[in-house]
């Protein structure tokens, strides 16, 4: 298994080899076991590697260590470069663009830093190895795994900036803002506090908000904050500081989420910058979420697979405001959500955050639990499957990663789904309306980008493919290659033979597209990171990526090495 700082670097040689950036390829040359990165006619980067040979692999090496060389004059001086420096000497190449070059050194050493603050976690919050576990403790624990791993092939996921302060706390401290309910977008009549907040606190803020507006006390609500959004919500006009802190428990792998009870998160706006996107949550997102979670119930009621494979996160118990009153033009930089899990009834394994399955650690402590790890993936792998492709075809697709889904076990030993983040539900209105399915009232900044609503259900397929197959699944698959229980082909093979499986039932007009766009296609999506975070605005509310392309595995390829 991989140390931290290799799979650090593995992450970042990956992502610029899939999405090519800059041409990056075309610098690589691999040569026996190394891989030689040119800079310049005069400075190459030499790192050890392991081959992959078999055509289907999507990276024709893997890094083996986190040494790397600097030869300069044709192998004549050669230096170590240390992890830290390795973006310094990178973007010194004639080819990386210069522009770019600031930002991605800054986000290579945020990144490192939240890797060293995960990596100085104490082992019993990362660690299953205790005679007795919570559901709430295993829960956590597997959170973490999920922060360990965070982002596959992104050398800047772990850049938390700020949000890295509350790794390792057993409970954050949070405070209690009032603003008028006129400028607060929500469903809901009362606010947090009553979830929240026992009585004597709850008293002690109705007090305090009598004290300051008197007989208008009831046009205003007390919302709870990060006390890291002060600065944030102090520049709001109408917020006014009741001075009263409680606190949440520990957080969850996104650092912006955390546990209240053992059924109960709740999540806030931080206006932190991670992955590129700033973490804010503006009330037309929220909408959605509500909008997308009545016709995922919709979807429950009409499909036994999805009825008997999927659960739901009941997110509709939010509020949010900001600088703007305009739904759209909101940002929501001051906002809370309550998020509530549903009940998992008798269970082998208690739920928790499928992410935490691309942690090699999490398979070896299943197999020490007894469970026959073929046998779990293979069942992991077609359920997946198949309850994500019967959405595609009704015409709607979660955002299918391994942080946005949770998983269980239950007393039979199947695996179950539980789906959360429910705005970013991405929908075919064409395909809904033919399935009889009510297309949900989704409101949108057209003047932005826009990947929620799609134009049929070629391009919906897309996001399973990227998201469902190379971000999720694909991680877990090499996880298992790491402890020696499987193969990254036999991978490819079992989702060629469950994708078979499923298109066997579809009509044909379903059927074409998803064996056209998946099975046969010479080339597939992928999601590329690099070049859109780098260029991105900072202000931007969601992640940056695009879809570039990238050789279909399932299709025998032979890959160029560049020797």
């Amino acid at each position: 298994m991989q140390h931290w700082q290799t799979a650090q670097l593995n992450s970042l040689v990956a992502a610029l080899y899939l999405e090519n950036f800059a041409d990056f390829r075309h610098y690589c040359h691999i040569n026996d076991d190394k891989l030689l990165i040119t800079l310049d006619p005069s400075r190459t980067l030499k790192l050890s590697v392991r081959l992959q040979t078999t055509a289907s692999c999507l990276l024709p090496m893997i890094i083996k260590d986190q040494y790397v060389m600097l030869v300069v004059e044709g192998g004549e001086h050669a230096s170590q470069v240390s992890l830290y420096d390795m973006l310094n000497v990178l973007t010194s190449a004639n080819w990386w663009p210069k522009d770019t070059q600031t930002k991605a050194i800054n986000l290579w050493h945020q990144a490192l830093q939240g890797r060293t603050a995960l990596a100085n976690l104490p082992l019993s919050m990362v660690s299953l190895e205790q005679a007795i576990l919570s559901e709430a403790t295993f829960e956590c624990v597997m959170e973490y795994r999920a922060m360990l791993i965070d982002r596959p092939n992104h050398p800047f996921a772990h850049a938390k900036g700020s949000l890295q302060a509350l790794l390792g706390q057993s409970s954050t401290e949070i405070d209690w803002w009032a603003l008028p309910k006129a400028q607060i977008f929500t469903q809901q009549i009362t606010g947090p506090a009553m979830a929240l907040l026992n009585r004597e606190q709850q008293h002690d803020i109705t007090v305090k908000m009598l004290d300051l507006f008197a007989e208008e006390a009831n046009l205003y609500l007390a919302l709870p904050a990060l006390k890291t959004e002060r600065l944030i919500i102090s520049l709001l006009p109408a917020a006014v500081c009741l001075n009263t802190q409680t606190h949440v428990q520990s957080t969850t792998s996104s650092l912006r989420s955390f546990q209240f009870t053992a059924s109960q998160h709740v999540k806030f706006s931080t206006s932190q910058t991670t992955l590129g996107a700033k973490r804010t949550m503006p009330p037309r997102y929220l909408h959605n979420g509500d909008a997308a979670y009545q016709l995922l119930q919709a979807l429950v009621l009409r499909s036994e697979v999805v009825a008997d494979l999927l659960q739901l996160c009941d997110e509709r118990a939010w509020w949010s405001t900001g600088s703007q009153h305009d739904l759209i033009a909101c940002q929501g930089e001051f906002a809370v959500q309550m998020r509530n899990f549903p009940a998992t009834a008798q269970a082998k394994l208690p739920r928790f955050t499928m992410a935490a399955l691309n942690h090699p650690q999490s398979w070896l402590w299943l197999k020490a639990q007894g469970f026959s790890l073929p046998a779990l993936w293979t069942q992991l792998l077609t359920g997946f499957v198949q309850l994500h492709l019967t959405l595609w075809q009704y015409g709607a697709l979660p955002e299918c990663h391994g942080q946005n889904l949770q998983v269980w076990l239950d007393d039979s030993g199947n695996w179950r789904f539980i789906l959360r983040d429910h705005d970013t539900l991405r929908i075919c209105p064409a395909q809904l309306q033919r399935q009889g399915m009510e297309v949900p009232d989704y409101k949108i900044n057209w003047y932005t980008p826009n990947t929620l609503v799609l134009p049929d259900l070629a391009a919906l397929l897309a996001y399973f493919t990227t998201l469902g197959v190379q971000v999720n699944l694909y991680p877990i698959a090499k996880a298992l290659e790491s402890i020696g229980e499987y193969h990254e082909t036999q991978f490819w093979q079992q989702l060629r033979e469950c994708v078979i499986n499923f298109a066997e039932n579809l009509p044909t007009e379903e059927r074409t597209v998803l064996e056209s766009n998946l099975l046969h296609a010479q080339e597939w999506p992928f999601k590329a990171i690099i070049t859109p975070l780098l260029y991105a605005d900072e202000n931007a509310t969601g992640m940056p990526s695009a879809l570039y392309r990238i050789d279909n595995p399932l299709i025998a390829h032979s890959k160029e090495l560049y020797a």
